[in-house]
C-alpha cells in the first residue's frame, strides 16, 4: 500500500484535532467555501480511486470507494450539516482501509464491498418506492378533491 495515499487520506480527513477531540482536514476546511468548497476534496478523492485502479483493486471494492465519494459530496453539499457530517464520514480514511484490507484478503473485501452496495441499492430503492408512493397519495387526494362535485 503506498504511504502517499494514506498520507493524502489523513490530510483531507483527519490532520486536526479540534474540540472534543474530533479529527479534521481539509475536506472540512475546504467545505466552508461556498461553491468550490466541495468540488475539490471530491477531485482529490477521486485521485484515490484512480490509484485503487492502477493497483488493480477489484472492481467491486473500486465501486464501493466511488459511492463513499459520492455519499461525502452529497453529505457537504448541504449547508452547515455537511461540515457537521465531515467529522463522521471520512470517505478517504475509508477507501484507503478499503484497499488495505483488499490486499490482505481480496474475497472478504469483496464480500464486504456487496453487502455495503446491496445495503445502499437496497436503501435507494425504497426510498423511490416510498416517494413514488407519496407522489400517488398527494395526487390521488388532489383529484378526489377536483372530482368532488361542489
Amino acid at each position: 500500500m503506498p504511504t502517499d495515499l494514506r498520507a493524502l487520506a489523513v490530510l483531507l480527513d483527519s490532520k486536526f484535532e479540534g474540540p472534543f477531540g474530533f479529527r479534521f482536514g481539509w475536506d472540512a476546511l475546504l467545505g466552508l467555501i461556498p461553491g468550490i468548497g466541495a468540488v475539490i476534496p471530491a477531485l482529490v478523492s477521486l485521485y484515490i480511486v484512480v490509484r485503487a485502479i492502477v493497483l488493480r483493486v477489484s472492481f467491486i471494492t473500486v465501486l464501493h470507494m466511488i459511492v463513499n465519494v459520492l455519499i461525502d459530496t452529497a453529505l457537504s453539499l448541504i449547508p452547515i450539516a455537511g461540515q457537521i457530517t465531515d467529522f463522521f464520514w471520512k470517505s478517504n480514511l475509508k477507501n484507503i482501509e478499503l484497499m488495505e484490507r483488499s490486499f490482505i484478503d481480496e474475497r472478504r473485501s469483496v464480500r464486504s464491498s456487496v453487502m455495503f452496495l446491496g445495503a445502499i441499492t437496497g436503501g435507494w430503492f425504497s426510498l423511490v418506492l416510498l416517494l413514488i408512493y407519496i407522489i400517488y397519495w398527494i395526487g390521488s387526494g388532489v383529484l378526489r378533491l377536483l372530482m368532488a362535485p361542489f
